[in-house]
């Protein structure tokens, strides 16, 4: 029975690495491995789509480019961040999901500190749900 992965995303990345981005000793790309490459190896196909609906009395996926078919759908809807209406925490903090995410800490950091005449405060918070 083939197997095939639909992602919006092209590469899987190996989050528990993204502080080495953070800190400068990595690049994003440096985590990143190509889900096609991989998966290709294990024998799955893989689509890069994002699915926009689901017709299960039909068995089909609708991708924003074509419809699938499927005998057995596992599903995973992803994360998102969620500020719990905290005033300003959008607004003024970085996400931190992603090495891209890691990217532009590490710039903001580096833009940050380069100005040695002026004094400046991180607060790094975060982490666990509300309750």
């Amino acid at each position: 029975m083939p197997i095939t992965l639909v992602d919006r995303g092209e590469y899987h990345s190996f989050i528990p690495s993204i502080h080495e981005i953070v800190s400068g000793a990595n690049r994003a790309r440096d985590i990143q491995i190509p889900l096609a490459l991989i998966l290709g190896l294990a024998g799955i196909a893989f689509v890069r789509d994002e699915v926009l609906s689901l017709d299960l009395e039909s068995k089909k996926v609708l991708t924003s480019s074509r419809i699938l078919d499927y005998d057995y759908l596992v599903l995973s809807s992803g994360v998102e961040n969620n500020f719990y209406d905290v005033r300003g925490a959008e607004t003024f903090s970085h996400r931190f999901r992603s090495p891209e995410d890691a990217e532009r800490i590490h710039a903001d950091l580096c833009s940050l500190l380069a100005d040695k005449t002026q004094a400046c405060s991180i607060v790094i918070a975060g982490g666990g749900r509300k309750v």
